[in-house]
C-alpha cells in the first residue's frame, strides 16, 4: 500500500566479481515483538513497527536497527513516510503518531474517532487517510497535525487504505467491502469489487487495477491460498501454489508482485498474477504480515516474533566502498522529490527533462549533502526523465508528476 522509491545503482572502481540470483534472507531486527508494518523511503533507510509501541529504524538497508521511542506501549499497525524525515504511525486505541525528524521524536496526535486504527496512507506530506475499527475513517490535509472523522457509510472494520494520489484512495475491510474515494476521503462509495470474504490486505497499481487478499472465515488456512485481481471492479480469483492463508500483497509494476502469509509463505509472480512461484526459505516459519518494496529488486517483509526478511541480490568480491546507491523518491511525485546520492567526493550532476527534451533543471551537487530536494510544484503533470551521474557514467529514471 505504499509508494515505491526508485533506486539507481552507481558502480565505481573495480567490476563486481560475483553476483548471485536475488533471494530472501532473514535479518536481525533486535526485537522479539510481533511486527505489523514496514516502510522504506530508499534502499538504505526504513522503519518497522509493531506490538508494545515498537518502532525501529535502519539506515543501512536492514543490517542494523536502532530503537526509537514511540511514547506508547500500544500496538502499532500502520506506517507511512513521505520522505526521510516526515512519517506517521497508527495503532490500537486510536493511536496516531507523527515525526518530522526521521523518528528521533514521535509526537502523539488527536484522533477524533478514538477507535483502533489499522492502516495509514499519505499522498505527499500533507494529505492523508487512516482507517480502522467499526468503519473508522479519519483524514488530514495539514500533514497529520489535525484529523477529521469521516462517515464512509459502512460500519464494518477496515483493514487497509492506499492513496494513489491527492484525491483517489481505496480502503478494504470486512464483508468483502472495497471502498473508493475521489475527494481525499471526505466521501466514499462501494466499488464493484465486493465478495463474501473479508478483505484483509490489498495493493493497487492504478484506479482500475489492484490485488486483494481475502480471508474466508478467519481460521488457519483461511481462503485456501487465493488472491483476487480487481480490474475495473471486476474480480478474478487467482489460485496460488499454497493452501495457507495469505496476509499481504505488493506489486512493484504491472507484472512483478509478491504475496506473503502464514508460516513464512512467500509467493512471486512475474506476469501480473497469472502464474506464481513459491519461494523457499527453510529457516523461516513465522507468519509474515506486511510487505514493502523499494523496487522489483529490493524489498522487505515483516511478521511474528520480530521477523524481518530482505529480498535482494547477494554480491561477493566487492569492497563496501566500491558500490554506491542513489534513490529517487517518492514516485509518483506531487510537490517535490528527493534524491539520496552516492557517497563520493566528486560532484554529482542531476538533469531533469520532459519527454519533449525540454530541460527543467540542472544541478551540481556535492555529496554527502543528502537528501537533495527537487521542487516540482510548478511543473506540469506528466512524465519526466531524471539523469544522475558524472562524466560518462549517467543513469536515468522516469518519474511521474501528478
Amino acid at each position: 500500500m505504499h509508494k515505491i522509491a526508485t533506486p539507481l545503482f552507481f558502480i565505481f572502481g573495480l567490476a563486481v566479481s560475483a553476483v548471485s540470483a536475488q533471494s530472501w534472507a532473514p535479518l536481525e531486527s533486535g526485537t522479539s515483538n510481533d511486527l505489523k508494518d514496514v516502510f522504506f523511503v530508499n534502499a538504505q533507510t526504513g522503519w518497522i513497527a509493531g506490538k508494545n509501541g515498537t518502532i525501529r529504524k535502519t539506515v543501512n538497508g536492514g543490517t542494523g536497527w536502532t530503537s526509537q521511542t514511540s511514547g506508547t506501549s500500544r500496538e502499532l499497525k500502520g506506517l507511512h513516510f513521505a520522505d526521510a524525515y516526515t512519517g506517521w504511525a497508527v495503532g490500537k486505541d486510536g493511536t496516531v503518531l507523527k515525526t518530522t525528524d526521521g523518528g528521533n521524536v514521535w509526537a502523539s496526535k488527536t484522533n477524533p474517532a478514538q477507535k483502533d486504527l489499522t492502516s495509514v496512507s499519505f499522498s505527499g506530506a500533507s494529505t492523508g487517510i487512516a482507517v480502522g475499527k467499526n468503519g473508522t475513517v479519519i483524514t488530514t490535509s495539514d500533514g497529520g497535525n489535525t484529523w477529521t472523522a469521516r462517515q464512509p457509510g459502512y460500519s464494518g472494520s477496515l483493514y487497509g487504505v492506499q492513496m494513489l494520489n491527492a484525491s483517489l484512495a481505496f480502503a478494504c475491510g470486512e464483508n468483502g467491502r472495497l471502498l473508493k474515494t475521489t475527494d481525499a476521503g471526505t466521501t466514499w462509495t462501494v466499488t464493484g469489487a465486493t465478495a463474501q470474504y473479508d478483505w484483509i490486505g490489498m495493493h493497487f497499481l492504478s484506479e482500475n487495477k489492484g490485488y486483494l487478499v481475502p480471508e474466508s472465515d478467519g481460521s488457519d488456512g483461511g481462503s485456501g491460498g487465493i488472491l483476487y485481481k480487481s480490474s475495473g471492479g471486476v474480480l478474478t480469483a487467482l489460485t496460488l501454489p499454497t493452501s495457507k492463508q495469505l496476509l499481504a500483497v505488493f506489486f512493484t509494476d504491472e507484472n512483478t508482485g509478491w504475496a506473503v502469509g502464514k508460516e513464512g509463505r512467500i509467493l512471486r509472480t512475474a506476469n501480473g498474477g497469472t502464474g506464481w512461484t513459491a519461494q523457499t526459505l527453510g529457516s523461516v516459519s513465522k507468519d509474515l504480515v506486511a510487505l514493502h518494496f523499494v523496487s522489483s529488486e529490493l524489498g522487505y517483509a515483516v511478521g511474528k516474533d520480530g521477523t524481518v526478511l530482505k529480498y535482494g541480490t547477494q554480491t561477493g568480491g566487492v569492497p563496501d566502498n566500491e558500490s554506491r546507491t542513489a534513490s529517487v523518491y517518492p514516485n509518483p511525485v506531487q510537490d517535490a522529490f528527493y534524491i539520496d546520492l552516492p557517497q563520493t567526493t566528486d560532484d554529482v550532476q542531476v538533469h531533469v527533462s520532459d519527454l519533449s527534451g525540454r530541460q527543467w533543471g540542472v544541478w551540481s551537487v556535492r555529496t554527502p549533502e543528502n537528501p537533495f530536494r527537487v521542487e516540482t510544484s510548478g511543473w506540469k503533470p506528466g512524465i519526466y526523465i531524471v539523469r544522475i551521474g558524472g562524466g560518462d557514467r549517467y543513469h536515468t529514471v522516469k518519474i511521474i508528476k501528478l
